[in-house]
């Protein structure tokens, strides 16, 4: 018998097209709050292992890159989410902990790239930071921590003549 009116939607997305990212928050932004994903990107297509390394899926929709096997990193999608400020749950250090685990028990570089990076900090990483940037900045009439021109909005709002008329 069909379910009809299901409540759950389980969102599942491959990286082969590097937008899975960008699926995940278009679901966020329909309400689906649940999501497969797998530490390092790995599985996902079971069926595409070989001599234990992910291989090409059987659509030319894949890429050649192995790495590109597989769904969403769940390090990713937790930085990303706990970015945007959405509760989730986890614990993002414990998970980043647990994708350095993975490559090193799979031996190689997986697809995370969180796992490399890290989290992206509030205050920014001042290693990276651009000399003189304070200065132009308070040049261009910018107040400490603004992060917006004051003329634009707290929300973003989609120009009039994109909207659906």
């Amino acid at each position: 018998m069909p379910l009809h009116g299901a409540c759950l939607h389980v969102a599942h997305f491959h990286e082969t097209k590097r937008v899975a990212s960008a699926s995940v928050l278009a679901a966020l932004q329909a309400g689906i709050t649940r999501y497969e994903a797998t530490f390092g990107g790995l599985g996902g297509q079971p069926s595409n292992f070989l001599d234990d390394c992910p291989v090409r899926g059987t659509g030319e929709y894949y890429y050649k890159d192995p790495r590109y096997v597989g769904l969403i990193c769940i390090e990713d999608t937790l930085v990303m989410i706990e970015e945007l400020g959405i509760e989730h749950g986890y614990d993002v250090d414990r998970v980043l902990w647990l994708g350095q685990r993975m490559e090193k028990s799979a031996g190689r570089r997986l697809r995370s790239e969180a796992v490399i990076n890290g989290r992206t900090l509030k205050e920014g990483h001042m290693q990276f930071a651009r000399p003189g940037l304070s200065k132009r900045k308070q040049k261009l009439g910018e107040q400490p921590g603004q992060k917006f021109p004051e003329e634009w909005g707290t929300k973003a709002v989609l120009p009039e003549k994109y909207r659906a008329g």
